[in-house]
């Protein structure tokens, strides 16, 4: 465990501030964007961009592009349809759950312009999930001990959850609802040793919660095809957070970790 906590610990320093140089020059071109949290390609941009240049530097630093390769088996088979409903049924029963109790109330958006920029936004939430699952789920287990315990795993999502700790409107909810998402995500990946599964469930995830309800992402509100209004009861709906910051959500998620480690008996809790 200490072992593997350090080792993340370390990995992540360097990341950290490989990334904040990489990031710099994009701070200043873009920094209105960043000052007002205005939710803008600029702002995209200087989180996604340096993030990119930083994944590579790593993987050529630890020489792991060959190994990636063999993670990115984009062949279809019918696990791809799996995880695609996996993904999907995910958000459908935290957001009927919400509906039901009276959390939130969805209205639709009919504002023209954002269904302009919606394929835009799926694109980049794309993007970005995919990169997050090769930084969390790639790189990390490739540099700690190949001893895929449950301790370590969550170790693992420790730096997951740090990740998005800057987030606005961040709260307590949110930080264990990240932690356990990527326990989940690292479930998918270190049981099918592919990037594409978890990345899949990842960006349906934000995707629905998102462009699609017009709720939150991680405390990033880009508007939708639907509008998401909330009431007050922020424990339970996550508030500005979004949907990810409910303890609703959490529990779902732990009852999805559930299923996939005990009925479908997903065994990464041995040591490799």
């Amino acid at each position: 465990m200490y072992k593997c906590l350090f080792n993340v610990f370390i990995f992540l320093s360097k990341f950290f501030f490989i990334n904040l140089l990489f990031s710099i020059p994009f701070l200043f071109i873009y920094f209105d964007d960043i000052i007002n949290k205005k939710i803008t390609i600029g702002f995209w941009i200087t989180t996604f961009i340096p993030q990119l240049f930083t994944t590579i530097y790593f993987l050529y630093k630890y020489n792991l592009i060959k190994n990636l390769k063999d993670k990115l088996n984009i062949r279809y088979n019918k696990n791809i349809l799996n995880y695609f409903l996996l993904g999907f049924s995910i958000p459908f029963i935290v957001i009927c759950l919400h509906l039901a109790l009276g959390l939130i109330d969805l209205n639709f958006n009919y504002n023209s312009n954002f269904t302009e920029k919606f394929p835009i936004l799926v694109l980049l939430i794309f993007l970005s999930a995919f990169l997050e699952e090769i930084i969390f789920r790639y790189l990390l287990y490739e540099i700690i001990p190949k001893n895929y315990n449950l301790i370590n795993i969550i170790i693992v999502n420790l730096g997951f959850c740090l990740f998005h700790i800057f987030n606005p409107n961040f709260n307590f909810i949110g930080l264990i609802s990240i932690l356990i998402s990527g326990v989940l995500l690292s479930i998918i990946y270190l049981k099918t040793n592919n990037i594409y599964y978890p990345t899949i469930v990842h960006f349906i995830w934000n995707l629905v919660i998102g462009p699609i309800i017009g709720g939150s992402i991680s405390g990033i509100n880009i508007g939708g095809l639907l509008i998401m209004n909330f009431n007050d009861n922020i424990i339970f709906n996550g508030g500005s957070f979004g949907l990810e910051g409910s303890l609703i959500s959490v529990f779902v998620l732990i009852l999805y970790i559930f299923i996939l480690v005990r009925y479908y008996k997903i065994d990464v809790f041995q040591k490799k």
